[in-house]
């Protein structure tokens, strides 16, 4: 995993901490680790599509150019490579939002989101959601963590400029304004018994590595079960085209008691100037229970889990959604490989999987 700086402000405000009062606090410095594998979920389900669905080749093709013009390797700062420098302006702005996407994935996990829980698309709400707002700003996307759903806002600029003594700057107090407005409206749903929390990743992205600033005014807020259910219904319809696009450069096998859909892409780093490797993006469109991937996988003793830690070699190990796993391999996994590689995907999931608690299983 490559790592990015990250410097977290909090809203000083006294009588609420979802108000932005136009004060912030620096109160922390930290260290984000960045996970590729992780961005697939960002192509899938957090980014509107008006003419037509995700399907697995363009999951795959998106997250291919932003590994090929990233340097995204374990130990290394999070920077852009020599061809993303000399992108064209429409490319790079493609480029440098699609990444800042990528990045506010890694603030959600620091809510307690991982791939075993829900990422929504804001635009892409039912009316009948509570979450729903019907115009003016909304986050970019809303995550479901251990303590309720939270709103995130993502920016990505390709330049240096973290907010400085003068923080935050004009056009940052713009935004947390609009996500300010959207909890306001949210909170007038029936349902919604408080401002639902939200925050904002901004990530400043150059080619000697990334700062981010993030701001953080507040908790998560509860949502029905009723309401969660659709919630998961909605994803389950997303990864029902993801499995069920008709190409024939999508493999189909059978894993995870599943029939399950694979597509692999090369990766040429820097353009040839680092190591190759695969990139492996797998979809089916019924979701696992907690118990059931617990049940079948939840011990390092899983079948072939040696055997698919040796494909995976030392590069970036998978991480698994509802409905989706990808790797980073130094090969293209051949066909019978595939179900032991995504057993081993899902038994490594396991251990993020226990942070849900005994009680908490996944609907």
């Amino acid at each position: 995993m490559a790592f990015a700086a990250a410097r977290t402000y909090q809203c000083i405000s006294p009588s609420s901490p979802t108000v932005p009062a136009g004060v912030w606090s620096h109160v922390a410095d930290k260290t984000w680790q960045v996970r590729p594998t992780w961005w697939p979920f960002v192509s899938a389900f957090v980014v509107r599509r008006p003419y037509a669905p995700p399907t697995l080749l363009t999951v795959a093709a998106e997250t291919a150019l932003l590994l090929e013009n990233t340097n995204w390797r374990p130990g290394v700062a999070l920077s852009w490579s020599g061809a993303a420098m000399s992108c064209p302006s429409h490319m790079s702005r493609f480029l440098t939002e699609s990444l800042g996407l990528c990045i506010a994935i890694e603030s959600a996990s620091v809510y307690g989101w991982h791939p075993l829980r829900a990422i929504l698309d804001a635009d892409r709400l039912s009316n009948a959601s509570p979450l729903y707002v019907a115009s003016g700003s909304r986050p970019d996307f809303i995550v479901q963590t251990s303590s309720g759903w939270h709103g995130i806002e993502a920016r990505g600029r390709g330049s240096t400029g973290p907010v400085g003594s003068g923080r935050p700057v004009a056009v940052q107090k713009s935004k947390l304004e609009g996500m300010h407005n959207w909890s306001l409206k949210v909170a007038k749903h029936s349902s919604i018994a408080t401002p639902p929390s939200w925050s904002m990743s901004w990530a400043w992205i150059t080619d000697a590595g990334t700062s981010i600033d993030h701001f953080d005014p507040g908790e998560p807020v509860a949502l029905s079960a009723d309401h969660e259910q659709a919630i998961w219904r909605e994803m389950s319809a997303v990864a029902s085209t993801l499995a069920e696009v008709d190409d024939p450069r999508v493999r189909r096998v059978d894993a995870l008691d599943r029939r399950v859909s694979v597509v692999s892409r090369p990766i040429q780093e820097n353009y040839g100037n680092g190591r190759p490797a695969w990139l492996t993006v797998a979809s089916w469109s019924e979701r696992m229970t907690d118990s059931e991937l617990r049940e079948r996988f939840g011990s390092a003793d899983a079948p072939g889990t040696e055997a698919s830690r040796e494909l995976l070699g030392d590069l970036d190990l998978a991480a698994i959604g509802a409905f989706m796993a990808t790797a980073i391999t130094d090969r293209p996994p051949l066909e019978n490989e595939l179900p032991t590689l995504l057993q081993t995907v899902v038994a490594r999931t396991m251990d993020l999987g226990d942070e849900l608690g005994p009680t908490d299983e996944l609907r």
